[in-house]
């Protein structure tokens, strides 16, 4: 799991389908979206000099309109998410609107002042039937 800011998790297909290793960097380029209900989409790009990870957070910190804090992150694990599982991702309202891979990162890189999703258990609710 990811122990700082600029270290994130992602899918195991993310690295079959992109060549990207653990410990590799990926550079985030986040998008605005019009809604309140939406982190935005993050468009990933190949990082030539994956040694580096200064420059370009640096940058990314003094850019307040970024929802991410530090834009290149380091790959140190995968994950498998239960949100996840047909082979669908979802839809975007960025290019071809569709998602194509998931990663999590620590809030900690986040500039946001609300969370934008709440996943909520209730005592019980495991002993409930969840399908009939």
């Amino acid at each position: 799991m990811p122990q700082n800011a600029d270290e994130c998790v992602v899918e195991s297909s993310l690295l079959t389908m992109t060549g990207y290793k653990i410990g590799d960097y990926i550079t985030l380029n986040p998008q605005k979206v019009e809604s309140s209900t939406s982190l935005g989409d993050i468009d990933i790009s190949n990082d030539e000099d994956s040694n580096d990870n200064n420059s370009s957070n640096e940058e990314s910190d003094s850019n307040n309109d970024s929802t991410v804090k530090n834009k290149k992150v380091k790959i140190v694990g995968t994950v498998q998410s239960p949100l996840y599982i047909s082979r669908s991702r979802g839809s975007s309202k960025l290019g071809a609107g569709s998602v194509n891979f998931y990663m999590y990162m620590p809030k900690e890189n986040f500039n946001m002042d609300v969370y934008t999703v709440a996943y909520i258990t209730a005592d019980g609710a495991k002993n409930l039937k969840t399908y009939k």
